[in-house]
């Protein structure tokens, strides 16, 4: 049930046409003392005489764009488009990034530059907790997974595990441990 709506039209020399609207409805079963309700923004295509739904808040709070929500925030481009793009973008010296909190742990994932310690173009996931990179690829395309505050140096460098370590070095992939490292074959492009 529509509750009220806000439109915004205008002329096209001969009629009001709509251009934009936003449209309070209930959204759900409304009972004593509960109306559960959503906004939906719709705008008017070039060439459309109508609008089209492009986001709306639910009752529950999650926010769909192109898409009804079934989470926070939830972004569709549609079937037959051919891009769903995200895009963040930060002229400040600290790139642009998503941090990802949950109760015990912190997570940052996007591009980085010179003022955290890389050339500018870089990019990776780094555990906050920890105070570690997980992965990072600089500006050369190197790719460090498990290597911490360290710059890879290869193409694909250091993966850790339980106090050891595999990698790529040149043409060779290698192990590494503690004591030792060992050759284990060749790659070829």
């Amino acid at each position: 049930e529509i509750l009220g709506a806000i439109n915004f039209s205008g002329s096209d020399g001969t009629n009001y046409i709509p251009a934009a609207q936003i449209q309070g409805s209930t959204d759900g079963t409304p009972g004593t003392n509960d109306m559960p309700g959503r906004l939906v923004f719709s705008t008017t295509a070039d060439g459309a005489s109508s609008p089209t739904e492009r986001m709306r808040i639910d009752s529950s709070g999650n926010v769909g764009i192109g898409t009804t929500p079934s989470y926070k925030l939830d972004i569709s481009n549609g079937a037959t488009a051919a891009n769903c793009v995200i895009r963040i973008t930060n002229s400040g010296t600290y790139g642009a990034y998503i941090n990802s909190v949950t109760s015990n742990r912190t997570f940052i994932f996007g591009g980085f530059d010179s003022t955290n310690g890389f050339a500018s173009g870089a990019w990776g996931v780094r555990d906050e907790t920890a105070s570690t990179w997980r992965v990072l690829v600089d500006n050369n395309g190197y790719t460090g997974i498990g290597m911490g505050g360290y710059s890879p140096v290869e193409k694909l460098q250091e993966i850790i595990f339980d106090g050891g370590c595999f990698g790529f070095e040149h043409d060779r992939f290698r192990i590494l441990s503690k004591e030792k490292v060992r050759v284990v074959g060749s790659i070829y492009a």
